[in-house]
């Protein structure tokens, strides 16, 4: 199932926990700190999951994120690595 953007619930779920944390403990790296978010523990419930899973997948996907800016961000200035 998706919703109208074309996300499925659970990855919008993932992305509006990461995009909510207003970047207090961004990038978030503990599985412990995550899994203590009110967030965190709703959609572990609403999707039958583990919260140590969901808060997992929010790691992953921010540093996937992470990585992916990172990588932009290097192509588009090339002189300032140097």
């Amino acid at each position: 199932m998706k919703n109208k953007s074309g996300i499925p619930p659970y990855d919008a779920g993932v992305f509006f926990i990461l995009y909510g944390n207003d970047g207090k403990h961004w990038p978030p790296r503990d599985v412990g700190t995550v899994a203590g978010y009110r967030t965190t523990r709703m959609l572990a419930h609403m999707f039958g999951k583990t919260v140590r899973e969901v808060a997992r997948d929010i790691i992953d996907r921010a540093q996937k994120m992470e990585g992916e800016h990172g990588e932009q961000w290097q192509r588009d200035h090339p002189d300032a690595a140097a």
